[in-house]
């Protein structure tokens, strides 16, 4: 593996996961990191969840539309039952999936997603999402409720769940 390739791999890792200007000692550990492991990609990864610019306050990157859905499905976990459907988001925030504006593909810097317009979007599909969430979690506390209910008799002692016949002995 050439050394300008291990660079530039880290390079773009490091301006993905880290900052936009990523700096030289995050890019310096990803390449050694590559060069060391020939190119083991999980050695790689894992200089990158080591290295300290990681999690340095404040965090510089913004995520891209496809992160966030990911990340935000992920995080919820959100069930995908219908692809066409799932699509949607990507479409909603500007990162059509698979179809990136040139052969370059998609820009991987801050500037590129963090405008007023993209942060509304963002806010809106965050706000439908909460809202199917929302209903999703006020019909599960309402079955868990009458069944909670169910369980109970009048006099509020729990209600027996053993057949008739057994109740009598």
């Amino acid at each position: 593996m050439h050394p300008r390739t291990a660079r530039q791999v880290a390079t773009k890792l490091a301006r993905h996961f880290i900052a936009d200007v990523p700096p030289a000692a995050a890019v310096d550990r990803l390449t050694d990191a590559w060069v060391n492991s020939h190119g083991h990609l999980p050695t790689v990864y894992a200089a990158l969840i080591d290295a300290p610019e990681s999690w340095a306050q404040p965090l510089a990157k913004f995520k891209t539309p496809a992160d966030y859905v990911y990340s935000s499905y992920r995080a919820l976990n959100i069930p995908i039952r219908d692809g066409r459907r799932a699509l949607q988001p990507f479409e909603a925030l500007g990162q059509r999936n698979l179809m990136p504006g040139s052969p370059a593909g998609w820009p991987d810097t801050s500037a590129d997603w963090d405008g007023s317009s993209a942060l509304l979007k963002r806010i809106a599909w965050a706000d439908v999402v909460s809202q199917r969430l929302g209903g999703r979690a006020q019909r599960t506390r309402t079955r868990a409720a009458v069944a909670g209910r169910d369980a109970q008799q009048r006099d509020g002692r729990p209600r027996s769940h053993a057949p008739r016949a057994a109740r009598r002995r």
